[in-house]
């Protein structure tokens, strides 16, 4: 199991993360290439990166932009260019050789409420066939991210049959108002497809919900939660307490790795190595072969 912190731009430099990773006790940093990232990093700079991460023994992975990509829009101008700006990302990542590339399926609420909402749906397909096709040329695993409001936002059946994996955060289910009922059958239609986890504590019980709180700060029984997810396939936890200090991070780290140890209890439920691109590609598609369950919405 490897752990992981969220950074961007306001951290400074890209080149001083990986510090910044060795100093906080992490495996890696998950990097969010919200604007002005990557457009405004300097050339100069990706070669300083790429010493100080092969110097310090720490890797990067990426969180796509934040702003509003919609690759799910019926107007093939918008989700053509949410496309576009994911394969610029997943570009710029693969130089820094991550360990994955997590993003959303985003639509605009309108789209989810109008006539063209099929179409929206079909764009957004061949949109993740596109990414597909480049995150292999790239050698770069694509993990699609639940969202609060919506979750996948597409069906769960049309993910499992391409070759990505998936991001459980935890705190924007419980924040979209899914409980863990519904975290126990998401688990089984996907749980060996679930290899990250985006994990902070949420108010939900509250109005409005607040997330990316730190554990215990929240309403989520962690404890439940991680007797639901033995068996998955995690590797990777990236803590997203972005609501507090970096100072509250080493408490939240521990607390992180004690919560891992209850997904542990069953022997081999979660790889001791990291699976290589290849092996994860071969199991993928025998995956894929398989009846899949209902469609989580």
């Amino acid at each position: 199991m490897e752990y992981g912190y969220c950074f961007w731009y306001e951290d400074g430099e890209m080149s001083s993360v990986p510090s910044q990773v060795k100093r906080l006790g992490l495996d890696y940093g998950e990097v969010s290439l919200t604007y002005p990232w990557p457009d405004m990093i300097p050339r100069s700079e990706m070669p300083i990166t790429k010493r100080m991460l092969e110097k310090l023994g720490v890797r990067f992975a990426f969180h796509c932009p934040l702003e509003g990509l919609f690759l799910f829009n019926p107007r093939k101008e918008i989700a053509d260019a949410a496309v576009n700006i994911h394969v610029k990302c997943l570009k710029f990542a693969a130089e820094l050789d991550p360990l994955y590339y997590t993003f959303h399926i985003k639509a605009d609420p309108m789209t989810l409420r109008i006539e063209g909402k099929d179409v929206g749906l079909q764009r957004c397909l061949n949109g993740l066939d596109k990414l597909v096709e480049s995150a292999q040329e790239l050698n770069i695993r694509l993990v699609v991210e639940n969202s609060s409001g919506t979750a996948y936002l597409v069906p769960i059946r049309d993910l499992l049959r391409r070759e990505l994996d998936f991001n459980l955060d935890i705190g924007h289910w419980f924040k979209g108002g899914r409980g863990y009922d519904e975290l126990n059958h998401l688990m089984k239609d996907i749980g060996d497809r679930v290899v990250l986890l985006h994990l902070h504590d949420t108010k939900y019980q509250d109005t409005p919900a607040e997330d990316h709180l730190p554990l215990g700060q929240g309403d989520i029984d962690f404890a439940r939660v991680f007797k639901i997810l033995k068996g998955s396939g995690i590797q990777w936890i990236n803590l997203e307490t972005i609501s507090s200090e970096q100072d509250v991070l080493p408490e939240n780290l521990s607390k992180a790795r004690k919560l891992a140890s209850i997904m542990q209890d069953i022997k081999g439920c979660i790889p001791l190595r990291r699976v290589t691109i290849e092996e994860w590609k071969e199991v993928v598609v025998r995956r894929a072969k398989r009846s899949v369950g209902p469609i989580v919405r």
